[in-house]
């Protein structure tokens, strides 16, 4: 029987215990000099996984396999104020072959020190916490409650260059096509090379405009301190490291814009 992608195929016993201490870094009120975040979090637990069937449709002869896992993650950020409108940091983020989040994530946050908040891993790449390392450079822009801009850079590897990482953006695959109409015949993902840690680098660009006077009454505006709608731009443009072959197109790119309005 051809399995359901809906089939539950994993069950675990996991647990996290971590450990943390900031400047109050993610609220983007704060008028510090210097920011600060530093959390270490560690992993383990129990997980069966399903056997998948065999080549011709048998049951594989053990129906499950049990694996016990053992990881650690780690996430470290500073941040300076230049002034009040300009803020400049760097951050590094590491994760073993083994770690998992728990799925509860969003991994965006206001780490840039804007009232936007910016993905962790990369506009484009969305990494996870999962055999993988980060280092990010970023600079942000903020002019009173109407605008606000962060200009992010990060470099990404594979912890351990033999394994593969979480879920992420990066969908690489090798096409084929109709040598006479040039028609898309198929499409096959290509995993990661062995032994290659280097997934890329990549260029982020947010920028928001925030609307409030105008478009709600006078006196309404007035005892509102959020802004009642918005409009953001989310761009990425991702270069592929060796990990993912020479075959790869050369760039890589996801550009999005919300439009909130809050009634």
């Amino acid at each position: 029987m051809a399995s359901d992608p809906l089939d539950k195929k994993e069950n675990g016993d996991l647990t996290w215990l971590g450990l943390e201490a900031n400047s109050d870094a993610f609220n983007w009120r704060n008028t510090n000099t210097v920011n600060y975040w530093a959390s270490l979090t560690g992993m383990r637990g129990d997980r069966d996984t399903v056997n998948p069937l065999n080549a011709d449709g048998s049951r594989p002869t053990q129906a499950k396999r049990g694996d016990n896992l053992n990881g650690w993650a780690t996430d470290l950020g500073v941040r300076l104020r230049l002034d009040p409108n300009w803020q400049v940091g760097a951050a590094y983020a590491r994760a073993s072959a083994e770690y998992e989040q728990n799925g509860l994530q969003s991994n965006r946050s206001n780490y840039t020190g804007t009232r936007s908040r910016v993905h962790r891993f990369g506009e484009a790449f969305r990494g996870e916490m999962n055999n993988t390392q980060s280092a990010t450079l970023f600079g942000s822009w903020q002019l009173r409650e109407d605008y606000d801009a962060s200009l992010v850079y990060h470099k990404f590897w594979r912890v351990d260059g033999n394994k593969p990482v979480g879920s992420n953006g990066i969908n690489a695959v090798d096409n084929n096509y109709d040598d006479t109409t040039g028609a898309l015949l198929s499409s096959t993902s290509l995993p990661l090379m062995d032994g290659k840690k280097d997934l890329g680098q990549e260029m982020d660009l947010v920028v928001t405009k925030y609307f409030k006077q105008g478009l709600l009454p006078a006196a309404l505006s007035q005892s509102i301190d959020e802004p009642s709608a918005l409009v953001r731009l989310r761009g990425g443009v991702f270069k592929p490291g060796d990990a993912y072959g020479k075959e790869v197109d050369s760039y890589m790119h996801r550009a999005f814009i919300d439009v909130i309005w809050r009634f």
